[in-house]
């Protein structure tokens, strides 16, 4: 499921990160891993934080467009950017918001199709728990309960 994530993030960097003059070579395939670890991250601290509702939304969204979301992991890939490979912020945000949302818009998309599989968003969500709770039971007996 994340190989996914790191495959959407190592094709997309080809333009972006595998052209950029401003990160050394033997850095670029840190970097392309620095993305992806990013975009768990801050998945996950969505998750242990209690914003559950933000990431279905997220998830459920018709577009990915101007997203907080987005724009939260864009930053933080921004500031990796510029703390471990010496990039001027400026030019941090500049490759953060070429990659970020290309890459986010593709695995959204990734999920909304494979929804009951093994890469949709129940599966991520439970892998970002540690698969220490079953997302899909759980939002089931909660709609249950709503109905009540």
């Amino acid at each position: 499921m994340f190989s996914n994530l790191y495959q959407l993030v190592k094709e997309n960097a080809v333009n972006v990160i595998g052209e950029n003059a401003l990160i050394p070579a033997k850095y670029k395939e840190a970097a392309i891993n620095d993305a992806s670890g990013t975009i768990v991250d801050v998945l996950k601290a969505q998750l242990d934080t209690g914003k559950l509702k933000d990431i279905i939304s997220f998830f459920h969204a018709p577009g990915t467009e101007g997203n907080t979301l987005i724009t939260l992991i864009a930053k933080k890939y921004a500031h990796r950017l510029n703390r471990y490979y010496n990039i001027d912020m400026e030019q941090s945000n500049k490759i953060a918001n070429k990659l970020i949302p290309v890459v986010m818009k593709k695995f959204v998309s990734s999920a909304k199709k494979t929804e009951t599989k093994e890469d949709g968003m129940f599966s991520i969500l439970n892998w970002l728990s540690g698969n220490t709770i079953n997302f899909e039971s759980l939002l089931l007996k909660m709609n249950k309960f709503q109905l009540a």
